[in-house]
């Protein structure tokens, strides 16, 4: 569980750099042994992944889960980036595929997000999620590139 904490400027890497710097990144499992039931629930996630080439910026993916997952809960969390300020690559939410190994996604719920001024996307899952649930959460925008 990653429950109720504050972060800020957090999640910069720096020897993968932009797109790879995330906030919270959960992964791992196998397609015969998913990791199962993490939660990540009522984090504060402020002008995060911050990268020092482009100060200021959002420029990865504040939320992210990856590999082989089941029963994934991301609920109640607030994230916000100052208005203007989220590159193209600064996503809110995605549970996607993200490595050249097989991935899978079950039994996801993402519901009563706040997300604030984030870049390309907001919230992302695979088209092939099974048993996935996205509702109530709220969504503030306005870039103009994206959807």
């Amino acid at each position: 569980m990653i429950e109720y904490n504050y972060f800020k400027n957090n999640g910069w890497n720096p020897k993968r750099g932009g797109i790879f710097s995330h906030s919270i990144y959960v992964s791992g499992g196998t397609s015969s042994a998913p990791v199962k039931n993490i939660v990540v629930r009522g984090n504060t996630l402020l002008q995060t992944v911050d990268v020092p080439a482009n100060p200021g910026g959002c420029e990865g993916v504040v939320i992210v889960g990856h590999g082989n997952q089941d029963g994934l809960l991301i609920e109640g969390n607030v994230i916000q980036e100052a208005p203007g300020t989220a590159h193209q690559p600064c996503w809110g939410i995605a549970v996607n595929r993200g490595y050249s190994t097989p991935e899978s996604f079950k039994n996801i719920t993402i519901r009563n997000n706040q997300i604030e001024y984030v870049g390309n996307q907001v919230i992302v899952t695979e088209t092939d999620c099974a048993n996935c649930l996205i509702e109530n959460n709220s969504i503030l925008y306005n870039t103009s590139y994206g959807n």
